[in-house]
């Protein structure tokens, strides 16, 4: 004698005879009592039998291919646009500048020499010239271990804060203690070896940006406004103001 059952997700379970309700979700399990409603048979003694191979994963294949094929167009553009991020942060060009100019009709978003909206705000050192923004993050893998990015995360810090030395890991230069106790950054340069505050790196950005600006509006400036963090301290604030 054999039991059949009115369903398709019996796999995973251990089936007995007679068991119609072998899983909490499972409320539609009948005894079908000769008709022909599912893809199995359950013997007598709990094992499976296929009526038909092609009955049953045909349709399975299609559908997990169908939902498969979409979940994973997806998840691979989720993990390009990750890995993408990622990249930027590892090479330290996670902090973009954004350049905005007001005017009459609006506000208008200026685009650097690549026509970009977001400039990398990376200064990078070679052995005989200075690159900075875009073209610094373009030069950041000749030239990585002098290669300085992110530099708003050290501005206003001391060198001994516990922040500022789990981060010593992840930074490509090198760094020592100042007088003062903030952050000193080291560069080389024409084969000697230059040292920086944060402060000074930042003020090195800031003329670059302003050319962009006075490219674009084919027009000097004389004002501007600089936007930072809402959490940043006193310290940092007088920092960007100084480097300014």
């Amino acid at each position: 004698m054999l039991v059949k059952y009115q369903v398709g997700v019996l796999l995973g379970f251990k089936v007995q005879e007679g068991d119609a309700g072998i899983a909490p979700t499972a409320t539609s399990y009948k005894e079908t009592k000769g008709k022909e409603m599912s893809t199995f048979v359950i013997k007598e003694d709990g094992s499976l039998k296929f009526r038909s191979f092609i009955e049953f994963f045909v349709p399975l294949l299609v559908t997990v291919f169908f939902f498969g094929y979409r979940e994973l167009l997806f998840w691979l553009s989720e993990f390009d646009e990750f890995m993408t991020e990622l990249e930027r942060s590892a090479l330290g060009f996670g902090d973009l500048c954004v350049i905005a100019v007001a005017k009459q009709r609006g506000i208008d978003v200026l685009l650097n020499d690549e026509s970009n909206c977001e400039t990398s705000s990376v200064i990078s050192v070679g052995e005989k010239q200075w690159f900075l923004g875009s073209a610094g993050a373009a030069s950041a893998t000749m030239n990585p271990k002098s290669t300085i990015s992110q530099v708003k995360r050290l501005i206003g810090l001391n060198f001994r804060q516990p922040d500022v030395q789990d981060e010593q890991f992840f930074f490509p230069f090198e760094t020592s203690e100042a007088a003062d106790g903030g952050i000193r950054i080291h560069l080389q340069y024409l084969g000697e070896i230059l040292k920086f505050t944060p402060v000074q790196i930042l003020a090195m950005l800031f003329p670059h940006l302003k050319q962009m600006v006075e490219k674009n509006l084919e027009n000097p400036i004389s004002d501007c406004v600089i936007g930072i963090p809402s959490y940043f301290t006193e310290l940092q604030r007088r920092g960007y103001l100084n480097a300014a």
